[in-house]
């Protein structure tokens, strides 16, 4: 409960008409940013969910032709939540280089430079390449933190995350894979919900006797 849902929208053309995502728990989904180059794009797109279980996320546009898509749901625990189920933007790092988007042409990686403001932070990268020969991919980043990463299919994606616990300066995050293409990026962070410190309690007792 109370997740922030994140949602990659990648496809093989710019021409296309995109709105906001739809699922299954009828949640309000809020642009967040989009980056293309030559036929490729991606969205990404952001809401807040209070249930639990199992949800199902679309990507929703006017394709003008057939097109390819690929989609990324990020569902992210512990995260501050804030505003960000009524189209805020509280959930996020407030360092002016979040989000962050790239692009690169003919390349087997493609990169990012971020800085973050907030120590606690979920920084993800998602991505969208024309590379569609079986490549291999793998995430890096210049910090020494998690990486972990899921990959689609025709046309190629994936997505990357890394826990941070202390701001990152000028930060690289790369994806990269085996065959070579064009690639389309976004690099966003969000922030961990503060913790409540419980102060200890100091009590005094005393022992008092009547003696008849």
């Amino acid at each position: 409960t109370n997740d922030v849902i994140y949602v990659y929208c990648g496809e093989t053309a710019i021409t296309d008409t995109y709105s906001a995502p739809t699922d299954t728990a009828s949640n309000t989904y809020t642009s967040r940013t989009s980056v293309s180059l030559t036929n490729r794009l991606i969205h990404s797109y952001y809401s807040v969910w209070t249930g639990s279980g199992s949800l199902t996320v679309s990507c929703n546009y006017t394709s003008q032709s057939a097109q390819r898509t690929t989609v990324f749901v990020i569902a992210i625990s512990g995260a501050s939540i804030g505003d960000c189920g009524s189209g805020g933007v509280t959930c996020f790092d407030t360092n002016a280089a979040i989000p962050k988007t790239a692009t690169v042409d003919s390349a087997t990686s493609v990169t990012a430079t971020i800085s973050t403001s907030n120590a606690n932070d979920f920084i993800l990268s998602g991505s969208v390449t024309s590379a569609i020969a079986g490549p291999t991919f793998s995430c890096t980043t210049t910090a020494t933190i998690q990486i972990d990463k899921s990959e689609g299919l025709t046309p190629q994606g994936q997505t990357c995350y890394s826990i941070v616990s202390t701001t990152q300066s000028s930060v690289s995050v790369t994806q990269s894979e085996t065959t070579g293409g064009r690639w389309v990026m976004i690099v966003d962070a969000i922030v961990q919900a503060a913790t409540t410190v419980t102060q200890p309690v100091a009590c005094t007792m005393s022992n008092s006797a009547t003696q008849a």
